[in-house]
């Protein structure tokens, strides 16, 4: 099994997409609060193939590296070796020093909320190419986004739909790309 899919992963690698089946995604709708019978009280988790994902997290890992050096030190979701933690206890820090100086301190937010969903894929492309990623990984996630379909289960019938507009909740790449668009959306606002 593993000398096959290795083969096919090769295969893919070298035609810089996924076979057709294998960017089919499962929808399934996880319940968060409120009215069930409500569609914006669910979050929808888009499940790929045992195959794609490993092919996912293979591109993933070369990837990274290169991602990792030019995002800036302050981002810690999504990173290796990194927490929040750490971004929290900082700040409590500054917040318990300002207070013992009588010194002002301005504190700011932000909940991305449905951030994978808003996500321009172009812009995604943009930052992988401004990371230094190397070419053929880029063309690979943008095939891959590019021709992504999730097929949906109703009343047992199933649909397939186009995936034209977002980042896939739950696909491996999904919160890399994130990040490394919202890094180039930071840094050209600090400029």
């Amino acid at each position: 099994m593993a000398k096959w899919i290795h083969r096919v992963c090769q295969a893919c690698f070298e035609a810089e997409r996924l076979p057709r089946q294998w960017n089919i995604s499962k929808v399934t709708p996880i319940y968060k609060s409120g009215n069930k019978s409500d569609c914006p009280n669910y979050r929808t988790i888009l499940s790929q193939c045992a195959a794609a994902k490993i092919f996912s997290t293979i591109i993933l890992a070369r990837m990274y590296p290169d991602i990792d050096r030019t995002i800036d030190n302050s981002q810690v979701a999504f990173r290796r070796g990194r927490s929040g933690l750490e971004v929290i206890h900082a700040t409590q820090l500054l917040i318990d020093k300002c207070n013992a100086f009588e010194l002002p301190l301005t504190l700011t937010s932000t909940d991305f909320r449905k951030a994978f969903d808003k996500t321009s894929r172009n812009h995604v492309y943009e930052s992988l190419r401004l990371a230094r990623v190397h070419p053929k990984y880029i063309r690979i996630v943008r095939n891959c986004y590019e021709s992504a379909k999730a097929m949906i289960r109703l009343h047992r019938k199933e649909r397939t739909i186009d995936l034209k507009s977002r980042l896939r909740q739950g696909d491996c790449w999904s919160p890399l790309l994130f990040i490394c668009g919202l890094d180039r959306v930071l840094s050209q606002r600090i400029r």
